[in-house]
């Protein structure tokens, strides 16, 4: 009797673990063409700085900082994760960074003319510049969704910059008039 208990356990694990490689798997590809058209240079050279300057203590950085780790576990678990290229391009440019700690080549190899630092000032009634927030909340706001499934330490830092940041300021930039 015990011995059919075993096997039977044996058996849920080995359909669990299926199971949740599929989920993972699926989740990833799903992230991934969420992110089609989203990966742009501003969003890569975000990534590079923040690789290149480490965590300053903003929220934006650390929410980057999270985000780069999510999607390289992602492609350290996902098999076929050669298929995920926005997210490996996101992962490639943080290290780009991480690798230089030179800010100068992030702007070289990722033009962009959007500002470098959008962290707000405390005690600063403005919201940052809506191109700004292209900038980086595509991957932060990919991360977030992903986090749980991965790396689940990461949304409690990755989550809230990521609704608030990306959230409170997408809705303002959709309200605000065009000039």
């Amino acid at each position: 009797m015990i011995f059919y208990i075993l096997l039977l356990t044996a058996s849920v694990s080995a359909e669990t673990a299926e199971t949740l490689e599929y989920m993972q798997s699926q989740t990833a590809l799903v992230a991934e063409l969420s992110l089609e058209g989203r990966v742009t240079d501003c969003l890569l050279r975000s990534y590079c700085l923040v690789g290149a300057h480490g965590d300053t203590g903003s929220q934006v950085a650390k929410g980057i900082a999270d985000s780069y780790a999510v999607f390289s576990e992602v492609m350290n678990t996902v098999k076929g994760s050669e298929k995920l290229v926005n997210m490996n391009k996101l992962k490639s440019s943080f290290e780009l960074g991480a690798s230089s700690t030179d800010s100068e080549i992030c702007g070289q190899v990722f033009r962009c003319e959007l500002e470098e630092n959008f962290d707000l000032p405390e005690q600063q009634p403005r919201l940052p510049e809506c191109s700004n927030i292209g900038a980086v909340c595509p991957g932060a706001a990919i991360g977030c969704t992903l986090c749980g499934m991965f790396l689940p330490g990461t949304c409690g830092t990755l989550c809230p910059m990521a609704g608030i940041f990306c959230g409170a300021s997408g809705y303002f930039c959709m309200l605000k008039p065009k000039p």
